[in-house]
């Protein structure tokens, strides 16, 4: 577990995390043994997720799906002078209209498992998405997101997701070795405009305020200000694991060191 601290002088929150998070999972990557061939992320929000895999795995065919539309994307990578020709951009409202299956990787960025009601029929989605042993990685928001300010406004509060509850949930979809890890990022704040619009973003408080509402929440974060002005944790928790070899059914494994023969009498 670390804990670091980053400056936030802007409010654009999902973009700037999803960039953050992909330049800190890609970190691990040298660690993984992994040359996919077809690779798939999910919820990208920023360039920073599709130029660093694709610089990294320079054979790999790509399919993006973003919120960006089609010819912004594009924009985007001729700035960073990528060429097109390995990826497969998708506008969807949805992994589930995603192609076939298989895929050698899925990357899946923050808010796509922050906003999953269900987890266990979200991980089966992306199971369905993986060939046998395909890498699934993905990072999220921890419940001790925003614990500075969960009192402001408690019915508002998204509790999020702990991180072994996850483990267990990838373990009984069928994915093996799970590996979770997590960290704290604490964002500071000089503009308290700043600090609320993320956490609308976060939905920790409202996005339609009333006088009074607005009143509370001004008052409230008075209170919070500290000679920095304010701070915001994060909890990130990271998540990678394979997706198991599947059994035939009715034939069960047996190691023959297992084996033992007792002698008759």
């Amino acid at each position: 577990m670390k804990q670091e601290t980053v400056n936030k002088s802007t409010s654009t929150f999902w973009r700037w995390l999803s960039q953050e998070l992909t330049i800190r999972m890609e970190q691990n990557l040298p660690f993984i043994r992994v040359e996919p061939k077809a690779i798939c992320l999910i919820g990208v929000q920023s360039q920073k997720d599709v130029q660093l895999l694709y610089e990294r795995y320079p054979t790999a065919k790509f399919s993006v799906d973003t919120p960006f539309s089609n010819s912004i994307l594009k924009k985007v990578l001729e700035f960073f002078h990528i060429s097109r020709p390995r990826l497969h951009v998708l506008s969807l409202q949805g992994i589930g209209l995603l192609p076939a299956p298989p895929f050698d990787f899925l990357w899946v960025s923050a808010w796509q498992v922050f906003f999953a009601n269900q987890v266990q029929p979200f991980l089966k989605q992306l199971q369905g998405l993986l060939r046998e042993d395909g890498l699934l990685m993905m990072s999220y928001l921890g419940p001790d997101t925003a614990k500075e300010y969960r009192q402001i406004f408690p019915s508002e509060v998204f509790l999020g997701l702990d991180m072994h509850d996850i483990g267990d949930a990838l373990a009984k979809t069928g994915f093996a070795d799970p590996v979770m890890n997590m960290e704290y990022l604490t964002l500071t704040y000089e503009n308290s405009q700043l600090l609320q619009d993320d956490l609308q973003a976060l939905q920790v408080i409202p996005e339609n305020l009333d006088a009074a509402m607005q009143k509370t929440l001004y008052d409230q974060l008075e209170c919070l200000k500290e000679p920095r002005g304010w701070s915001l944790t994060l909890e990130i928790v990271y998540a990678h694991a394979w997706l198991g070899r599947k059994r035939e059914p009715n034939i069960t494994t047996i190691q023959a060191s297992e084996i033992t023969i007792k002698n008759k009498k």
